[in-house]
């Protein structure tokens, strides 16, 4: 039987360094979703229809890299399974990733927003905000989208009974998604063209439209670093690691580190954008069926972090995000677990501040100056204190020895997923 101690004789899955970065499928997402709008033209359908056609759109603008229909899911308030189905099935069938020919775009959306972003450069200065026509509109985003447009003169003359007086067109329909985003504001003036509608581009906008002007609609991702991922088809408990712990992978080697110490502890992970209130860390149950998230969020924090989040008053907000998660995707019903790192009551080492307002206190700031807002030593200890009293707190020393308590934890996940096997007789 194998000690405990004896380390030559425990295998660990092999390290993989940050090696490709996982593409962002949105482009081939979108490509999907829109030939099912299209084909979903039946009036009983009108409701699905909308619902393609705003997600469409909200993909277009999605700030965060989407590397999987997951991340959809995590984007897009509400998708529902129906939507989420059309993208695993275009992923069995395969995305078409290409990028459309520089300055065109998979989406009507991005098209019409820098539509209106390049008419407003044209425009000529004037003191109020840049109206631009519908027709004007029209004709711009043709030029640039993938997904054609209805013909220009259906939209000036809709046809007899088309709903409030608008042509079912799946392109400018995600214009109905914009202006939800207030991203673009939709005027009435009768002297601007023939449909007497005008759109102005609004500060958000703005700044999408600049953004995806200049770089397209795929968001690049961080490094992608991962150890003994699950095979098609094989049934294991993931360790999902955010990107951004340590200081996130463009930051120095934080989190290269942080990987190789869960990799020694022979832990299977994989770095991932994690969404708000998902922690530093998350489980998931990965069969061939897709993976399933487990009720275990972590977040991790040493004394430096806990200072800072007191500053800037992100303590008590992601515990609240946390909460909200957790109540979202398992009723409540999930451990919420902080991992306090090198914090110990009595412990504390207090900022070396040389400020007049600093130096002599009885009770010393902790990460800054006190005259910049930085805590004292005996907020630190209560803010640990409440913390204890209100969420499952484990104390560690390391990083080394987060890692190790992260894999075991994997591990017991994993072993819970098994089926129990009944004795035999």
């Amino acid at each position: 039987k194998r000690s405990n101690n004896d380390r030559t004789s425990f295998w660990m899955p092999p390290l993989r360094r940050p090696s490709q970065a996982v593409p962002d499928c949105r482009i081939g997402y979108i490509r999907s979703l829109w030939r099912h709008a299209r084909s979903a033209d039946a009036a009983y359908k009108e409701k699905h229809w909308q619902h393609l056609c705003a997600a469409i759109a909200r993909l277009a603008v999605e700030e965060r890299h989407v590397p999987d229909r997951h991340m959809v899911r995590d984007c897009i308030n509400g998708i529902g399974g129906a939507t989420l189905s059309l993208l695993e099935q275009a992923e069995a069938d395969g995305l078409q990733l290409r990028a459309p020919p520089q300055g065109r775009y998979a989406s009507a959306a991005a098209a019409m927003l820098v539509a209106l972003y390049e008419h407003a450069e044209a425009a000529p200065p004037s003191p109020g905000p840049v109206k631009c026509p519908k027709t004007e509109l029209l004709r711009r985003a043709m030029a640039l989208s993938e997904q054609p447009f209805c013909p220009a003169e259906r939209h000036l003359k809709p046809p007899d009974g088309a709903a409030g007086g608008r042509v079912r067109c799946a392109a400018f329909q995600q214009m109905a998604t914009l202006q939800t985003l207030l991203y673009v504001k939709e005027r009435q003036d009768k002297r601007a063209c023939e449909t007497g509608v005008v759109y102005e581009l609004l500060e958000a906008g703005r700044e999408a439209a600049a953004t995806l002007r200049s770089a397209g609609e795929a968001r690049p991702a961080a490094p992608l670093m991962h150890s003994g991922r699950p095979g098609a088809g094989e049934a294991a408990v993931l360790l999902l690691v955010d990107d951004r712990e340590q200081g996130g992978a463009w930051r120095g080697a934080g989190l290269r580190e942080f990987c190789a110490a869960l990799g020694r502890s022979g832990a299977r992970y994989e770095t991932r954008r994690l969404g708000d209130g998902a922690g530093d860390f998350s489980f998931v149950a990965c069969s061939p069926g897709g993976q399933r998230p487990l009720p275990l969020l972590v977040e991790r924090k040493g004394v430096d972090d806990i200072a800072a989040s007191l500053k800037d008053g992100r303590w008590g907000k992601q515990q609240e995000a946390m909460a909200r998660r957790n109540e979202a995707l398992f009723g409540g019903g999930a451990t919420v677990r902080y991992i306090l790192e090198g914090v110990r009551a009595g412990r504390l080492t207090p900022f070396g501040c040389p400020c007049g307002r600093c130096a002599g206190r009885a009770d010393p700031p902790v990460g800054g100056c006190s005259a910049k807002g930085w805590p004292s030593m005996r907020q630190v200890t209560e803010a640990v204190a409440a913390l204890e009293a209100t969420h499952d707190v484990v104390h560690t020393r390391t990083p080394d020895e987060t890692a190790r308590h992260l894999a075991a934890e994997r591990q017991r996940l994993e072993d819970e997923q098994r089926p129990a096997h009944p004795s035999s007789a």
